[in-house]
């Protein structure tokens, strides 16, 4: 390849997990314990809320506050992606102190008892790696199936919540398991991808996830779903959500990302050593429901900031970024986009939507975007940093070309439902699956 490859972003992002994960543990530990300090009175211990210590007439265990607990969990989560069981123990019995029935606790210890027993029990796997998509899920159908101009495309292209539900139970139940797409390969020294030896205990399937047009684009305010995604009170990522006096609320059930990340600390042994998904990302209208496109706004840095500080929450759990493209032209679809267009678009999806989600190096196609075997259009993917190319079809493909580890992903969606069923059939049943609230 002529220009130099830009650093491979699953290189720069496993050397940041393993320092953020020690520095957000030292910190969240700090601070939750350099706020147990002063007098004690014996009686103040909650069955709840209470320490659990043994507890003196001078020393005191206040209960830890919900920043604080946020601080541990965050540091659970940066541990635990980075296969760091023992921190990520630490971090929880510190949370436990406070918060001993905490769901949010319990679930994650639970959950980390499993995936350092997945990794014994991981055997080399002969089974066909798939990779299925959503784009944003329908949480109101009577708002976005309203038979306004926007609900033809939301029955074709989405997924109802109550739908998830019960395809992300059929998945559990047939066996498949969640995995990050970076145990599909590995880089070489000229930095090609290559088959990656994936093991995964026995009777489980593999599969990647991933969430198209994570975006909240303005045309969907209306209609039910979120505007953008966020942090709750204890800092765990959530979707903000309009509520029905007016205000917005960061909740957990606003979407696939944090539907999923629920279902994972219910059902460990879905996820591979906790894998989370892949969000894909446009800029054409900001990214995550932040509308970071304005350059001129006076607030853009701060918007800036809060956008990266979400991105990074979700992160810190295990979910990765890829770019969707910055404008999801049309010329994507019949694949007539030229090289210096290409060239483009991913420069100025880099300079706006780069330093809000951190470098990625997957190249989700726009409306299954691919290119042939030696295109020079592959070449300057991969110059750019790419190493994974997921285009959109029906059916199994994984194929290593040239600079490129490319995998076609499968649309669980309305359309795939009514018109190409029996391609779903492996995953669930889509005549149990398929909500009625779309006749309606």
């Amino acid at each position: 390849m002529g220009a130099a490859r830009s650093p491979s972003a699953s290189v720069i992002r496993r050397r940041r997990v393993t320092v953020v994960a020690a520095a957000v543990l030292v910190v969240a530990l700090v601070r939750a314990f350099g706020a147990c300090s002063g007098d004690h009175d014996p009686g103040s211990d909650s069955a709840e809320g209470g320490s659990g210590r043994t507890a003196t007439s001078t020393t005191t265990i206040p209960p830890m506050s919900e920043s604080e607990l946020g601080g541990l969990l965050r540091a659970a989560d940066v541990a635990t992606t980075a296969h760091d069981w023992a921190a990520a123990r630490r971090a929880l019995d510190a949370a436990a102190v406070s918060y001993p029935r905490d769901r949010d606790v319990t679930r994650r210890a639970h959950a980390v008892d499993v995936f350092e027993q997945q990794a014994s029990d991981a055997v080399p796997t002969e089974e066909r790696p798939r990779h299925a998509f959503f784009h944003s899920l329908v949480i109101d159908p009577a708002k976005a199936f309203d038979h306004d101009g926007d609900s033809a495309g939301y029955q074709e292209w989405m997924t109802t919540r109550d739908a998830f539900a019960r395809i992300l139970d059929s998945l559990l139940e047939r066996g498949w398991m969640l995995i990050d797409i970076e145990d599909l390969f590995d880089v070489d020294a000229a930095g090609t991808p290559t088959p990656a030896v994936l093991k995964l205990p026995p009777g489980r399937k593999p599969l990647v996830i991933s969430i198209d047009d994570v975006n909240y684009y303005p045309y969907m305010e209306d209609d039910g779903f979120p505007l953008r995604l966020g942090v709750d009170d204890r800092g765990v990522g959530g979707t903000v959500m309009r509520q029905l006096d007016g205000s917005e609320a960061v909740t957990r059930d606003g979407d696939v990302m944090p539907l999923l990340d629920e279902f994972i600390l219910d059902h460990p042994e879905f996820s591979y050593q906790g894998a989370r998904g892949l969000m894909a990302v446009t800029g054409y209208a900001g990214a995550l429901g932040y509308r970071t496109n304005d350059l001129a706004r006076a607030d853009h840095a701060q918007l800036v900031a809060t956008a990266a500080a979400v991105a990074a929450r979700y992160r810190d759990s295990g979910w990765r970024f890829a770019s969707h493209s910055y404008t999801h032209s049309q010329r994507f679809k019949d694949a007539s986009i030229s090289l210096a267009q290409l060239r483009s678009d991913i420069a100025r999806w880099k300079a706006e939507v780069e330093p809000i989600t951190g470098p990625v190096n997957v190249f989700v196609g726009p409306f299954g975007f691919r290119v042939p075997h030696g295109d020079p259009r592959a070449a300057e993917l991969a110059q750019a940093g790419f190493e994974v190319l997921c285009p959109v079809s029906s059916f199994d493909y994984l194929r290593f070309q040239g600079p490129l580890m490319v995998m076609d992903r499968i649309n669980f969606d309305g359309l795939e439902m009514r018109v190409n069923a029996k391609y779903l059939v492996p995953f669930f049943d889509p005549a149990k699956v398929r909500d009625a609230a779309r006749d309606r």
